[in-house]
């Protein structure tokens, strides 16, 4: 059993009071939340989850994403040599014709679909390793390690890296150079996608070889930085949301988020066009294009089905990773920290240079120093389908009308400030923003105008905004399959299409599990409150 590991939060710093500017009085009040500050202890907005396993094991998942793929790969190789085996004078006792299936190819290309398998194979064994040689003597660790490597590690690496090479040779020797370029499209794909990690590494690396040529660093040193590991995606299991009321703790805490979900979202692309590239487009590549006598052949391929048949797996193995890296403890933490974040509305006001300063602070001080109560707006109904606004700003000694007031802008963002919800800023370049926040907060950190900020709150502002997309995403696959289906008549479709339909429908389930848990956790039903008042009585009947 691994030890356990210490759990941090996303927010290193401690929770803060409220600051910013006080709302008027009459506007939502932060203090009037669910959310307040009671004696210098912040309390937590956020419903309490039960205790409940959210994700399955990484090697778990990529042993059945590796099996999807051969399936996939199985079913393609079905669709390319079938035979017209039902017919009564056939000449066909199989249904499929496997003398034209090249075995390097196949070995090639099963390497390569076990990968991440291989990788993530690797890495359970150095965390068991490293979990057995906790707490022993140099003598054990040593000789664990020794095990680990000349046992373990080091005939698993040879194996697979001998097999792929001959393999590779053997596909060089029988295909053209035209097909075998075909092999290093996924690296090209990999450049293309994580081009800005590679660039960082790049300049990471720059950086450590300036140093060592100006003797700043020795030569291990060199290279522990060259074989730094890419950029890692959070860890759920030790990784917290804190309710922080200091607006730039959350603004980091969202870029933090966003560079993650970035992050999961390019490994999960990848991950789908690499599965449907490998399994369904390099067998239409690599079929033979002559016999073992060297005479010309040619193998017929639906060009059309294909495409449709690479676009379903790339499509349903992006699912399935996506939904294997957001869990539903994932899910959570975006929304609670979009909870936090709030966000902008634009809003019309008046433009720099349109009033004078000095008239603007003036009313300003003057509205500050008579304590501004709150603000009233009277809708006067005028004819049928219009309405006159009169807008009234209460002071202790009286109240200023719209008119008075036309020359007084609204206050300029301040990026320390934590606004309540209802209050206007101006940006620099003279737009003006009304706060929005969350219902259940009522607060907005973020900054008017960031498109990133407008986004994650847009997504994530609501507990089952993004859960509801991918059962909408996975639900309109299983139709559009189920739509081939219809129209398909030979038989190696339908059995591509059923089989591969598995898949989709049992995460579609498994989405919409994760739908009834966020929805019965942020709204419940009335029998899910009466039930909670109930164990709650029983708990303090018991104590």
């Amino acid at each position: 059993m691994a030890p356990p590991r210490q759990r941090k939060h996303v927010n290193a710093s401690p929770p803060v009071q409220l600051v910013g500017p006080q709302p008027v009085a009459g506007s939502s009040s932060a203090a009037d939340d669910s959310s307040t500050s009671i004696t210098g202890v912040t309390v937590s907005v956020h419903p309490v989850w039960p205790d409940m396993q959210f994700t399955q094991g990484e090697l778990f998942f990529e042993c059945t994403l590796f099996l999807y793929s051969v399936l996939a790969l199985f079913l393609q190789y079905l669709n390319i040599y079938k035979t017209l085996w039902w017919l009564p004078k056939s000449y066909w006792h199989y249904s499929m014709k496997f003398h034209l299936i090249n075995p390097y190819f196949l070995s090639c290309v099963g390497l390569l679909l076990g990968w991440r398998v291989t990788k993530c194979f690797w890495k359970t064994i150095t965390e068991l390793v490293a979990t057995i040689a906790a707490d022993k003597s140099t003598f054990v660790q040593s000789t664990l390690t020794v095990i680990e490597y000349a046992i373990v590690k080091t005939p698993l690496m040879t194996l697979i890296v001998t097999s792929f090479l001959f393999s590779f040779s053997r596909i060089c020797h029988d295909f053209p150079f035209n097909s075998v370029m075909y092999f290093f499209h996924p690296l090209i794909l990999y450049v293309v996608v994580f081009y800005s990690e590679l660039v960082g590494r790049w300049r990471r690396f720059r950086k450590a070889f300036a140093e060592w040529c100006s003797n700043d660093i020795d030569i291990a040193q060199l290279v522990d930085r060259s074989i730094e590991p890419p950029p890692a995606q959070l860890d759920l299991d030790s990784v917290l949301h804190m309710c922080s009321s200091n607006p730039v703790q959350i603004r980091e805490e969202v870029s933090l988020l966003l560079e993650d979900m970035y992050l999961r979202l390019k490994r999960s692309l990848f991950a789908g066009v690499s599965t449907a590239f490998l399994s369904i487009f390099l067998p239409c590549v690599f079929v033979p294009y002559k016999t073992s006598l060297g005479v010309p052949q040619k193998v017929l391929v639906d060009e059309a089905w294909e495409s449709e048949l690479c676009i379903v797996v790339a499509l349903t193995a992006f699912s399935l990773y996506i939904t294997y890296l957001m869990p539903l403890n994932y899910l959570d933490l975006l929304h609670r920290s979009a909870v936090h974040l709030g966000t902008w509305d634009q809003i019309e006001g008046p433009k720099i240079g349109q009033t004078g300063q000095a008239k603007k602070m003036s009313i300003a001080l003057e509205i500050v120093r008579k304590k501004v109560f709150g603000m009233i707006i009277v809708h006067t109904p005028v004819g049928k389908k219009k309405k006159k606004i009169k807008s009234f700003i209460i002071v202790r000694n009286g109240y200023y009308t719209r008119n008075q007031c036309l020359h007084w802008a609204p206050s300029p963002w301040v990026a320390q400030c934590l606004y309540s919800e209802g209050e206007t800023v101006q940006m620099p370049d003279g737009r003006c923003y009304r706060a929005r926040g969350s219902p259940s907060l009522r607060t907005v950190a973020a900054e008017p105008g960031c498109p990133e900020h407008d986004k994650f709150y847009m997504f994530c502002g609501r507990p089952c905004t993004l859960i509801n997309g991918m059962c909408i995403f996975e639900g309109a696959l299983i139709v559009a399959q189920f739509w081939m289906l219809v129209l398909t008549t030979d038989w190696q479709h339908i059995v591509t299409l059923v089989l591969l339909m598995f898949a989709n429908y049992l995460l579609l389930a498994k989405l919409f599990k994760d739908k009834v848990i966020l929805g019965r956790i942020y709204e419940p039903s009335p029998e899910d409150l009466a039930l909670i008042q109930q164990i709650q009585q029983e708990n303090r009947m018991a104590h």
